[in-house]
């Protein structure tokens, strides 16, 4: 009987033991496939906002252009923060007073660093070649004749309510004109 009861009692410990192994296993496979899944997940999202945010610039910048022929800030909502639009808007104030209105092209833009600061805010450097001229408002008269330059951006990205927005456009420090 003793010897039954060794075998039963090796057999209890062998099952014990088999039981915590693989109580340990699962939970590291577990821990693993939780961060396959976070760092799966994190990286498509932040790849997928990083092209959200590269289609709000250029929509911006085609924005741009309506803007400064049209003299209408009102085409910015929906791309830009109203602190930017409140920005374009003095630019346009200086065309209307100055009877003019101004055409332009974009003719290409680099995407350079993107940068995530929060989830809801993202600055995005841009190499941009434009060409641009200034016309008379009524006649179309061309008061400044076209002209290429080359600009190098920085826009401050915003997340707000699900839409980003350029909060802020400027020129980077090293920005040249040809």
């Amino acid at each position: 009987m003793r010897l039954d009861m060794k075998i039963r009692m090796q057999n209890d410990t062998n099952s014990k033991v088999k039981s915590q192994k693989s109580k340990r296993l699962f939970w590291f496979f577990l821990f693993i496939f939780h961060c396959s899944l976070f760092t799966v997940l994190y990286g498509c999202t932040y790849d997928r906002d990083i092209e959200i945010v590269k289609n709000a610039v250029r929509k911006y910048n085609k924005t741009l252009i309506d803007v400064y022929r049209d003299l209408k800030t009102d085409y910015l909502f929906g791309v830009a923060s109203p602190r930017e639009i409140g920005h374009v808007e003095v630019a346009v104030t200086d065309f209307k007073g100055k009877n003019l209105f101004m055409e332009a092209e974009i003719k290409s833009i680099e995407f350079g660093k993107i940068d995530k600061k929060k989830n809801n805010e993202m600055d995005v450097e841009t190499k941009e070649k434009w060409r641009f001229r200034h016309l008379m408002l009524g006649s179309k008269k061309e008061v400044r004749p076209w002209k290429d330059i080359e600009y190098n951006m920085i826009y401050h990205i915003i997340n707000e309510k699900g839409i980003w927005l350029v909060n802020r456009a400027e020129f980077a420090k090293d920005a040249k004109k040809k």
